[in-house]
């Protein structure tokens, strides 16, 4: 995976290198458990999906650092085709994020893909 992080164009310099990196771990960490206990598929092609989401939602919207893996949840959400529960969601960012405000994050970044 590569995101050019100084691209002003696609990142307006919001994500740094190692914020990406974290992300990005996390994110297959997340995929990996949702496999493990959901029994259902991951594809490599969805790591290229939820950052396609992540990068333009922070294209056309500014994001401060604590809202990053809200909107990975909100990705992942949106890249299974909802079948993983906002539930889920919530329990993995560790309550972080409760359903509503996750379902309301959801439909603000659906509204702008």
């Amino acid at each position: 995976m590569y995101l050019d992080c100084e691209n002003d164009k696609y990142n307006k310099g919001i994500l740094s290198r190692k914020n990406f990196r974290l992300i990005y771990d996390w994110i297959y960490d997340v995929m990996s458990a949702i496999k493990k206990d959901r029994q259902i598929e991951y594809k490599n092609i969805m790591n290229t999906q939820i950052f396609n989401i992540i990068c333009t939602y922070i294209h056309y919207n500014n994001i401060i650092r604590s809202e990053y893996q809200k909107l990975a949840c909100v990705a992942m959400y949106l890249v299974y085709d909802k079948k993983v529960e906002l539930e889920f969601f919530e329990y993995i960012s560790n309550d972080t994020y409760n359903v509503k405000e996750l379902q309301e994050f959801s439909d603000k970044v659906e509204g702008i893909l």
